[in-house]
């Protein structure tokens, strides 16, 4: 699930989980958490993975299900999640629409809850998002930088409840414009000795901030969880400022720009640009950060973190046998205070290699099981659905 310091925006990515454990869970539970794996349009990815579905296939109803995955960052995690799908549009090509409700607690004593939902309305003319996060997370930090030590590490507890909110009209075929706000307060507890006790950290005592800004979404992939072919661009900016109601004043602007190409057969190489670009002066837990399960695997979250960010990585997927696949990936990315402080020896790097395994093959969802190496380290990731 997302990092609760910088929730995914809604229409993105927002919950990912893996449902293993017992037996019975796997089996009886598998396609309930991948269809919950992200908010997706289920109806649309069916289209996509198999053709038009008539209306007779467009269902709802509530899924209960546990959730259980793994990253560096919480270590194990386990929970539960209710979700609720439906299809708001009576034509067959509609999109579908979810909400969904998680809790989850992990072996790093780190609790998180949220309330999120995706939704297409009125024959999908408007898409509205959201996502409500409440946390208790025990995190690391290292300092703000792109060389910052590992002698650095320091451990702090953030407490944080957030929204953030996108409401879109749709403008073309596969193109959404209108507006994203996002509203968070913290609470910084439980801080080790270090450069938050220093006084020397912008946001090192928590606070509140809220922003808003337009959002523009173009969607043209075939399969929102594991594509063959198409494109996909997220670009936002939001401005935060007192007329919000905020104590920082900063603007950010965000792109996510992905193109999967079909090489032969099932094979495909997937592509992503990732920048975040920061002005004036955002609390620490708001900056750009590297590291995390879905772009620079094999760097802890928020392992190097400033005002500026640019990331980019390549993964080759492909099938082995059966239900069976591979990828391989690489990534290289760089923090900044800004934009001219970039530079090619600055840029970290990330390896790494996984297995899939086709867990509901009609919908091309995929239990991932990836490894990234980087600066010495490896780094495990058990999740459901493809890292983007």
């Amino acid at each position: 699930m997302p990092h609760p310091a910088q929730p995914t925006p809604p229409g993105a990515l927002t919950v990912r989980c893996v449902c293993t454990g017992s037996a019975r869970c796997v089996l009886l539970g598998l396609t309930l958490c991948a269809l919950a794996a992200r908010p997706a349009r289920a109806a649309d990815d069916a289209k996509g993975a198999a053709g038009p579905q008539s209306s007779a296939d467009s269902s709802s109803g509530w899924l209960p299900l546990p959730v259980l995955y793994y990253t560096p960052e919480t270590s194990i995690a386990g929970g539960a999640l209710l979700m609720h799908y439906f299809h708001d549009s009576p034509d067959p090509r509609g999109r579908g629409s979810n909400l969904q409700l998680v809790g989850v607690y992990t072996a790093h004593s780190q609790a998180i809850g949220n309330l999120s939902g995706d939704l297409y309305l009125l024959d999908d003319a408007y898409h509205a998002a959201f996502l409500l996060i409440a946390s208790d997370y025990p995190d690391l930090f290292w300092g703000i930088g792109n060389k910052t030590p590992d002698a650095n590490k320091e451990s702090f507890t953030a407490r944080t409840a957030a929204a953030i909110v996108t409401l879109q009209r749709r403008v073309g075929a596969s193109v959404y414009v209108g507006v994203r706000g996002y509203v968070a307060a913290r609470d910084i507890r439980d801080t080790s000795p270090g450069l938050l006790l220093s006084g020397s950290v912008v946001g090192a005592g928590g606070g509140r901030i809220s922003g808003l800004g337009p959002a523009l979404t173009l969607d043209t992939r075939d399969n929102v969880y594991a594509p063959l072919r198409g494109s996909y661009l997220d670009a936002s900016y939001q401005a935060f400022g007192t007329a919000f109601g905020s104590q920082y004043t900063f603007g950010r602007y965000v792109i996510d720009a992905r193109e999967y190409v079909p090489i032969v057969r099932s094979h495909v190489l997937a592509i992503q640009a990732y920048g975040t670009f920061i002005a004036y002066s955002p609390p620490f837990l708001e900056e750009a950060l590297i590291g995390g399960p879905f772009t620079m695997r094999g760097y802890y979250q928020g392992r190097y973190r400033d005002h500026q960010m640019v990331e980019a990585q390549a993964e080759y997927r492909f099938p082995v046998v059966w239900r069976f696949g591979a990828v391989v990936f690489a990534a290289a990315g760089e923090v900044a205070h800004s934009v001219s402080d970039f530079n090619l020896t600055g840029t970290h790097f990330a390896v790494g290699a996984g297995i899939r395994f086709a867990a509901v093959p009609k919908e091309r969802i995929n239990i991932r099981f990836d490894v990234g190496y980087a600066e010495g380290a490896v780094s495990p990731y058990l999740y459901i659905g493809e890292a983007f």
